[in-house]
């Protein structure tokens, strides 16, 4: 067998071409697969001679197995004599024919890994992330600590008042007719807190307990469902419980039951603390992102129709992921949401474009700077998840499949590539982020565009 190879920018066309010796190898191996399916009058099944059984069915009746039998075995041939095709989706077949000599020839597309013309990756300056924890960070995780502490208390000697917790049953209808979803026992709801469609809530003001109470409001024109959408709607209340939150005063006193602080001023010094900690982190991931960005921006990409899909693929496993934790079904979402699962899938089409190039690019600079994990950093980073699982690092190697190495591994090299765009290009205050810069380069192109005209 011999073969040429055509690269070409996401594809990779193979043709093989087989003696007609290679050729009837296959048809014969073929043929001992598949005779025992086959009865010929004056035969027992599956002892018919190869040329009966052609005179019977036609010459070409084992070729497709004969076929699968030869590609599949020079494929693999091929890959392994040229590391450098790296594929990222099974071959599709272009061409195949059966010669008069009996030799065969056959051309297999292979979609293959991209090929990345880097720009500049190194010397670039982006936008310096805020690092500054403000004082309203720091009222806010307050407000969220009195929140955690509250008591809610009874009340029973007055209606309904705005900022209310309040638990009610209600019935939706439209002309007199119940909905599916309108109707709910015990339902808990905060007064004021817009939950339900406009006026709904304004309108239990003033209601007591025990009273009933027809709570008159017209669904938004952009309601998600189309059978409510713009109609008038009756939702007979009743209102069981009324609820108050009392807030706990924040001073020392409270700080030394809820801490190991002795006073507000030394708990608050802690809190910005932390805060600045995950303040430093996230901005740290923003520099990246920003110089991830621009380097992406510099480089010159082929568009890979098969990695863009299995990348919206993923995504959509991953949000059906997130629904099953959550005991949703993504058929119920759809539904819910009035769009079918292609529709779902095509909203990720560009995030899976932008996410497929910075994987190529990144990929490009980690084997061009020969980015590699060492033994010595992937025992390092087996016993770090060993002590997390609480595991002897031992124990845990006698565990580990190759994959999950693989993704040790990644992991460590994935940090050395961040590593090294941030040792080599700047994060500075004076610089216009990557969004900004991209604003002013179409304006320059728009107004040199102008000037041609």
């Amino acid at each position: 067998m011999k073969y040429t190879i055509n690269k070409q920018d996401i594809t990779c066309e193979i043709a093989f071409n087989v003696t007609a010796e290679e050729w009837e190898k296959h048809m014969e191996t073929a043929y001992n697969k598949n005779r025992g399916k086959f009865a010929v009058a004056g035969f027992r099944k599956g002892h018919a001679p190869r040329k009966v059984l052609e005179g019977v069915y036609g010459e070409g009746f084992l070729y497709e197995d004969a076929l699968d039998e030869c590609f599949n075995e020079y494929y693999t041939q091929v890959l392994n004599e040229n590391a450098d095709i790296e594929t990222v989706a099974h071959p599709e077949l272009k061409d195949f024919k059966v010669n008069e000599d009996k030799s065969a020839e056959i051309i297999a597309v292979v979609p293959i890994k991209p090929v990345v013309k880097l720009g500049a990756y190194t010397g670039l300056t982006v936008k310096e992330a805020n690092r500054k924890v403000e004082d309203a960070a720091v009222e806010r995780e307050l407000d969220g600590l009195k929140e955690k502490y509250v008591r809610s208390l009874n009340v029973d000697d007055r209606a309904v008042q705005q900022g209310d917790e309040i638990t009610l049953d209600f019935s939706g209808s439209v002309d007199g007719v119940k909905f599916d979803g309108g109707t709910a026992t015990d339902y808990k709801l905060s007064v004021g807190s817009n939950t339900f469609i406009p006026g709904f809530e304004e309108q239990l003001i003033g209601a007591k307990i025990g009273e009933d109470i027809d709570v008159k409001v017209k669904f938004p024109e952009d309601y998600h469902s189309e059978e409510l959408k713009g109609k008038d709607s009756v939702f007979a209340c009743k209102v069981k419980k009324i609820e108050v939150k009392e807030y706990p005063e924040l001073n020392d006193d409270f700080v030394k039951d809820i801490s190991e602080f002795n006073t507000m001023d030394e708990y608050k010094a802690d809190l910005k603390e932390k805060l600045q900690q995950d303040l430093n982190a996230q901005a740290d991931r923003e520099e990246e992102n920003a110089l991830v960005e621009l380097i992406v921006k510099e480089a010159e990409v082929p568009e890979s129709k098969y990695l863009i899909e299995d990348q919206m693929n993923e995504f959509v496993e991953e949000f059906k992921s997130r629904l099953a934790q959550q005991g949703l079904k993504m058929e119920d979402y759809l539904k819910y949401f009035s769009q079918t699962a292609e529709q779902y899938r095509e909203q990720y089409r560009d995030q899976a474009k932008q996410t497929v190039k910075s994987q190529l690019v990144i990929d490009a600079i980690i084997r061009k700077e020969d980015l590699k994990a060492t033994k010595e950093e992937l025992d390092g980073k087996i016993k770090e998840y060993a002590e997390q699982v609480h595991k002897t690092e031992e124990e845990l190697k006698k565990t580990l499949s190759p994959q999950a190495l693989e993704y040790f591994a990644r992991q460590i090299v994935i940090q050395k590539f961040f590593d090294y765009i941030k040792a080599n290009n700047t994060v500075s205050a004076d610089v216009k982020d990557v969004a900004e810069q991209a604003d002013e380069s179409n304006t320059e192109a728009q107004t040199d565009k102008a000037g041609d005209l």
